[in-house]
């Protein structure tokens, strides 16, 4: 990563996570280990903050979540969820992977498991309750409550027990991050020029009620009791309290931290600053006096003792005054992602209409076009052509998507040798495409997330190049035609280089 992309991004971690000074517990979660990619190793560890050293080392193909609670998940290549404990960091507590899931906190997550609602599980996987089918998607729990959303796009909140906080009737809601206020609206849409913003406490009670008529919002968190925003129209910037009075900046940097006239400065957590000298960061006090040094690229702050320093992309663990806690050098680390949600169903199936979108458009598929040949294709069937005697399909598997060429002819065949001796198997390099088929396995979900596919990518083939002719047939000017349906769980869509050829493809419901 750029380094100055990066260090952007601590700064921008510390201005919209960590401005209050009060005790620990305010922090919204706990911070005692830390997934990296060790220095040389292209797997993933967990370290310990408290000594710098390794938990786990080398265990994880793909990168960790943070480990919150002392839990933490790792996604497979298809994305399926296992949650682990960091106490039996590589045996999994769930028999089954979760399509989609949220980290722990506070002995709760939400996952989605194919078939059913949200469910909210404890740190065993056992079930604690499971959520309304009209809830789409939750975020994670921080103090005590989770973010909900309905298939009518409207918000709302649930406790730890999944009992409903508030109504699902918001048009937006931000989580009870660093404060127990939370800001919220409930503008009849998006499109509104006047938008309430609505602040409410932790058990939904309406705290106040602006305009942004009169004010914006900055960050939607509360931070220190207080709300940054600026006036309408002004770069002004005013707090309001909880109770919508306009009060003094309770985190503003004292006078000491403005004379030293730091490129950049935030305060962390701890009541520290971290700031920009030159190129180079480093964390002062109050006073400022320096706690590390100015010689990082970036620096973030794990808790209020425990710090990340990068310097030509290599990373140590710090103390709150810049000392190496442990030995360990590591090139990559994961901290707590607030946005973190889980969403019903086994895969979000907006993302995966994407990724097939990207795969083909009019003229196009998987990296065949009109007149593509078996030549065109060759490194996708080696050398033996032995195989494919007899043989018009092709298949490859591209991450979770299957996609099988067709050709119009066998991809090889017998050809006689000399008197006396065996045909002998030959190549049909000239062969053409004639269509390509891509599938997605979904069975492990309901059959709504098949038709929540269909549906996507039909209001999306415009964008492709392709128009609703008949009988679900999409055709382009190209001469091109696209087909889509499902079938025992499986997702299916056909590309037809030539759209004569084109039939529609069965959707079939699962009994």
């Amino acid at each position: 990563m750029n380094n100055k992309i990066f260090r952007i991004l601590c700064l921008l971690l510390v201005l919209t996570a960590v401005v209050s000074c009060r005790e620990s517990a305010d922090y919204p979660t706990d911070a005692k280990y830390l997934p990296v990619k060790l220095k040389g190793s292209s797997k993933w560890s967990i370290i310990n903050l408290e000594n710098g050293e390794t938990v786990v080392k080398d265990a994880f193909e793909m990168a960790p979540s943070a480990v919150v609670d002392d839990m933490f998940y790792v996604a497979d290549s298809l994305g399926r969820i296992s949650y682990y404990n960091i106490a039996n960091p590589t045996t999994a507590i769930n028999k089954e992977p979760y399509g989609s899931a949220t980290l722990f906190n506070q002995g709760r997550a939400i996952v989605s498991r194919p078939g059913t609602s949200l469910i909210i599980i404890d740190p065993t996987g056992k079930e604690v309750a499971q959520l309304s089918p009209a809830l789409d998607r939750a975020t994670m729990f921080t103090r005590s409550r989770a973010i909900v959303h309905s298939d009518n796009g409207r918000y709302g909140y649930i406790d730890l027990q999944g009992d409903s906080v508030t109504p699902v009737d918001m048009s937006y809601a931000a989580q009870f991050l660093y404060d127990d206020y939370a800001v919220t609206s409930r503008s009849a849409s998006a499109t509104d020029s006047v938008i309430g913003i609505t602040a409410i406490d932790n058990k939904g009670r309406e705290l106040f009620s602006v305009s942004n008529a009169d004010y914006n919002l900055i960050t939607p968190y509360f931070t220190g009791g207080v709300l940054p925003l600026t006036k309408a129209g002004t770069d002004s910037l005013v707090f309001l309290d909880s109770g919508g009075h306009e009060v003094e900046n309770p985190v503003a940097a004292p006078k000491a931290i403005k004379d030293a006239g730091y490129k950049d400065g935030a305060q962390t957590r701890a009541g520290y600053y971290l700031a920009l000298k030159g190129d180079r960061m480093g964390m002062v006090d109050k006073d400022n006096k320096v706690m590390i040094d100015f010689k990082y690229e970036a620096l973030v702050d794990l808790s209020a003792t425990r710090y990340v320093g990068r310097t030509d992309s290599i990373c140590v663990l710090l103390d709150e005054k810049g000392k190496r806690v442990g030995k360990l050098e590591f090139t990559d680390f994961v901290t707590v992602n607030y946005n973190n949600f889980a969403v019903r169903g086994f895969v979000d199936t907006a993302v995966l209409a994407a990724n097939l979108l990207q795969m083909f458009n009019d003229r196009h598929a998987c990296g065949a076009t009109k007149g593509s040949t078996l030549m065109d294709l060759n490194s996708l069937i080696g050398n033996d052509p032995a195989p494919f005697v007899g043989v018009k399909l092709l298949p490859q598997m591209m991450g979770p998507l299957a996609v099988v060429y067709n050709f119009e002819g066998d991809i090889a065949r017998l050809v006689p040798g000399d008197e006396g001796s065996l045909p002998t198997p030959q190549f049909n390099l000239d062969d053409k495409v004639e269509s390509v088929a891509m599938s997605y396995d979904l069975h492990q979900c309901p059959d709504a997330t098949l038709q929540e596919m269909v549906k996507l990518l039909e209001s999306a083939l415009g964008t492709a190049g392709f128009v609703l002719d008949s009988n679900n047939i999409f055709r382009s000017e190209s001469g091109t035609a696209v087909t889509m349906g499902y079938s025992n769980g499986v997702f299916n869509l056909r590309y037809y280089m030539n759209a004569q050829q084109a039939a529609p493809l069965p959707r079939t419901s699962r009994p």
